[in-house]
Order: structure tokens, then C-alpha cells, then sequence
């Protein structure tokens, strides 16, 4: 015959005094406060402390001095910043006046002109190379000088200034056209000097001979 005993109540494993096994407990150590820590430093340690702490904020400083940007704005080119403004006729005949400006960057000087027709020859006053600063516009009186009256052209739309200008950039070479009163001066200087060889900017009118017939068309 197979039976079951009593039934006895279930306990809770103790500990050495009786009480509830606790699970592990984690000590943990308080640091000790950074007061605390530099009164207990000799003397030789604080002084080296020190020094360590003002060479990495000198090392600091200079990194935030010596930081800028990493590419900075490259020059622009000469003919960008500089202007030629057309002062009108100067009294000497074939002479015009110009004020030449650069808004801003490096200096620039002006090493060449040249004339913008092979019948036309140019000169500076004051001579060339001519350097101009930001800021400091410079007069600059431009002398023509006629070389051969056949071969102008019928009119003068857009004469221009042929410069060659140079700056911390580099070299360039540009063309400054001007409209209006100085074409207006030269066409006048031109007339002055070539009087009836100047072309006319007037359509020649054609020559017809009235012995000629009607003129016929040729299939």
C-alpha cells in the first residue's frame, strides 16, 4: 500500500542569523573630491600640475590663433577692379583725358596700350608702366596720332582702350570700349586731321553713266 506522509510548511533559506539570503551587494568607492585630492599632492606634484595645465591652454590658444579659413578668396583679375572712365578732350589736340580706378584687391599697373586701329598710333601721359592703388584713382591722358587717313573706317562706332594690365593674379590683357562723347571726339580729331581723305560714313552714291540703257537681266 502506497500512501503520502504530512505536509510540512516550506521555509525560506536563511542566512547565519535567521534572516532572508540577500542577493550580492557591489561596494563601491566614492571618489575622493578634487579639494581633497589637491591637498594631498606635494608641493612638486601642484607645481607640475601646473605646468601642464598652462602648456595645454597655450597649445589651445595657438590652435584657435593659427585656425582660419582653409582656402582663402583668390585675387580677382586686374580687368575685374579696374575701371577707365572717360574724362572728355584735353586742350592740346589729340589729347583725352581718362581716370583710372581699382575698387579694391592689390595694385594694379597698366604696362601696355595699344591702339584699337593699325592707322592710329597711341602714348601716355604719364608714361608707362603707371601703377594704381585702391582707393587712388590716377588720371591718365592718352595722345593719338594719325598715321594714314585711307584706311579708317567709315565712322567711328567703339573706340577702345587696349590695356594690358597685371596684379598679384597675374597678366591680362583687355579691351575698354567707350560709346558716345569719345567717339563722338575722335571722329571730330579724325576730321581735323584728314579733312576730305577722312571716309565718309555716308553709302556712296553709284555712278551711271545716261548713255547706258535700262539695265537688263541675263537668264
Amino acid at each position: 500500500m502506497t500512501g503520502i506522509g504530512p505536509v510540512e510548511p516550506y521555509e525560506e533559506p536563511h542566512g547565519p542569523r535567521g534572516d532572508p539570503l540577500a542577493p550580492p551587494t557591489t561596494l563601491v568607492s566614492h571618489p575622493a573630491r578634487l579639494s581633497e585630492r589637491w591637498a594631498a599632492l606635494p608641493p612638486r606634484g601642484r607645481r607640475i600640475t601646473l605646468l601642464l595645465a598652462a602648456c595645454a591652454a597655450a597649445l589651445a590658444v595657438l590652435f584657435v590663433l593659427r585656425a582660419g579659413p582653409a582656402d582663402p578668396a583668390p585675387t580677382p583679375w586686374p580687368a575685374q577692379v579696374t575701371t577707365v572712365h572717360y574724362d572728355g578732350p584735353a586742350p592740346d589736340n589729340g589729347a583725352f583725358r581718362f581716370t583710372v580706378t581699382v575698387r579694391s584687391g592689390d595694385p594694379v599697373t597698366l604696362r601696355q596700350l595699344d591702339s584699337w586701329l593699325p592707322e592710329l598710333g597711341v602714348s601716355t601721359t604719364p608714361s608707362l608702366p603707371l601703377t594704381v592703388r585702391p582707393g587712388q584713382p590716377a588720371t591718365l591722358t592718352v595722345w593719338l596720332a594719325v598715321y594714314a587717313c585711307t584706311g579708317l573706317p567709315h565712322g567711328i562706332d567703339l573706340p577702345r582702350l587696349d590695356l594690358v594690365l597685371h596684379n598679384g593674379r597675374g597678366r591680362q590683357q583687355h579691351g575698354y570700349p567707350f560709346d558716345g562723347p569719345f567717339a563722338r571726339d575722335v571722329w571730330e580729331f579724325l576730321g581735323a586731321n584728314c579733312g576730305p581723305a577722312l571716309p565718309s560714313d555716308e553709302p556712296e552714291t553709284p555712278v551711271v553713266d545716261p548713255r547706258a540703257g535700262p539695265e537688263r537681266s541675263h537668264m
